[in-house]
């Protein structure tokens, strides 16, 4: 489920501030009919704000994988992450170079 399915144009941006997007994302847990799954994924936005926030909050999170680049700067902003969500207490936390799994997912295609 994505926010960008309910946009008029996929090309839109969503301009909303923090309780808005809270609110969504409960709800997108909440009301969508996801099925008997073993394992969701959640695709945030990089950073400490308000996503990952009202779903380290809301949601029944066992564990966090993180996705980085080998950049400086992307390594600062995941560092950041990375010590919200074990300040959060929810679960194991393991950070992916992109690059690498880019290759893994190549791999698998073939």
């Amino acid at each position: 489920m994505s926010l960008n399915l309910l946009l008029e144009h996929d090309s839109d941006p969503v301009i909303w501030r923090g309780p808005m997007i809270a609110g969504v994302v409960k709800q997108f847990w909440t009301d969508v009919c996801w099925g008997d799954v073993d394992y969701m994924f959640v695709d945030m936005p990089p950073g400490t704000g308000d996503v990952p926030l009202t779903v380290f909050q809301s949601l029944p999170v066992d564990g966090i994988i993180v996705v980085t680049f080998p950049q400086e700067l992307v390594g600062m902003i995941v560092g950041k992450a990375v010590k919200m969500a074990a300040s959060c207490d929810r679960g194991d936390v393991e950070s992916i170079d992109a690059e690498w799994l880019n290759n893994i997912i190549a791999a698998i295609d073939k």
